[in-house]
């Protein structure tokens, strides 16, 4: 019950998508999700002082094959808690495949793609000298760097090439309709990279395509997905609007962390960015934010040496237009050099602040759960 309230709440902002069946039959799966077998009844023979028949071991029935592929903990978001996936798979795959960032930004994406498909893999490395850096999280598929010239891909879940899955856990009675959406959202944007066999070995060098799929299974499970109609690749007809964007500028999404801040990203990520990668130290911050500070300097200091010289001059120096359009120059640019000082120091003091009291307050809850989850863990096991 615990597990079913987290996931529900993961997902309060995204809109209410419905449900639809899985995109591809069990003929056209890649992975088989083998579902654990009812209990056999009681013989008849059974008599009531027979020796019970001891369980089946997990490794061999209980546990289905496919989730050997699933992490063995997760980090829930909700309680800063970390849980056994199995136990809670419901929540893991909501949390696995969160588009909650992006979803809430989704107005301003504009500003960090296009509205075009992904690029194949074999252009993004051979073509643009791009590297693959694959990722676990969701909503830093399809960045790139155009700094460190990487981009971000998260692996393809076996999970998602299961049509038993799907039944049970994406779009049937355990699913909902936002989980649903980005399944197929991530199955469209693997269609855009893997689109022939170059593109394939890229995909296998990455280990972004689980064991054992190998090319002519690929190939003929794309076409299922295609040809059946139970993937929109062209209307996006049941998939996540964030994948009607292909590939995101992480530096673009670092001006909405400042833009939207409060939805997009918390105080530690607007000094971070919106990857989260950059080291969380000041001097990376302001040499990041602040760099255009020297084109001004350089801007202001060429402007007042070109006046210098015009007013050291004959003709310009007895026009009163010109000395006073000087005056109004060198004003400004005193405002300008103060507030450029100022405005940097100002902004210094108050993250300063802002997250010396963030740390005391965060290792403050951190002590009080830990000892709430003792406290649970000790009654549990008494």
């Amino acid at each position: 019950m615990k597990s079913q309230q987290t996931s529900t709440s993961l997902h309060k902002t995204a809109p209410d998508i419905p449900t639809r069946p899985p995109p591809f039959t069990p003929e056209n799966e890649l992975i088989h999700w083998q579902t654990p077998p009812p209990p056999s009844p009681p013989s008849p023979t059974t008599t009531p002082t027979s020796t019970p028949t001891p369980p089946p071991t997990p490794s061999t029935t209980t546990t289905p094959p496919l989730l050997t592929t699933l992490p063995t903990i997760f980090l829930d978001p909700t309680t800063s808690q970390l849980l056994p996936t199995t136990p809670h798979l419901q929540t893991f795959l909501h949390t696995d495949l969160s588009l909650t960032r992006l979803d809430t930004v989704y107005a301003h994406l504009w500003w960090a793609g296009r509205q075009f498909p992904a690029r194949p893999l074999h252009r993004q490395v051979h073509e643009l000298g791009r590297a693959i850096a694959p990722t676990s999280r969701a909503d830093l598929h399809l960045v790139w760097c155009p700094r460190s010239r990487r981009l971000f891909v998260k692996p393809l879940p076996a999970y998602l090439l299961s049509c038993g899955f799907w039944e049970g856990w994406v779009s049937g009675s355990g699913g909902d309709g936002e989980l649903d959406a980005c399944a197929r959202g991530f199955l469209v944007s693997y269609v855009w990279l893997v689109r022939d066999e170059l593109d394939w070995v890229v995909a296998r060098e990455a280990r972004l395509l689980p064991e054992g799929v190998s090319w002519e299974r690929w190939r003929g499970f794309v076409e299922g997905l295609v040809a059946g109609g139970g993937l929109d690749v062209n209307g996006l007809v049941g998939v996540h609007r964030r994948f009607h964007y292909g590939e995101l500028r992480v530096n673009r999404l670092d001006h909405l962390c400042w833009v939207r801040l409060g939805t997009l990203s918390s105080g530690l990520q607007v000094l971070r960015g919106y990857s989260g990668f950059l080291p969380p130290s000041y001097s990376d911050f302001f040499r990041k934010r602040f760099g255009w500070i020297i084109l001004t300097f350089a801007f202001c200091n060429t402007v007042l040496s070109a006046l210098q010289v015009g007013l050291a001059t004959d003709s310009l120096q007895p026009l009163k237009t010109i000395q006073d359009v000087s005056s109004g120059i060198v004003i400004f640019s005193l405002v300008v050099l103060v507030a450029t000082l100022v405005v940097p120091f100002v902004l210094y003091i108050g993250l300063f602040s802002y997250f010396l009291v963030k740390t005391l307050a965060d290792t403050a809850m951190r002590e009080q759960k830990r000892r709430i989850w003792a406290g649970e863990t000790t009654s549990g096991g008494g």
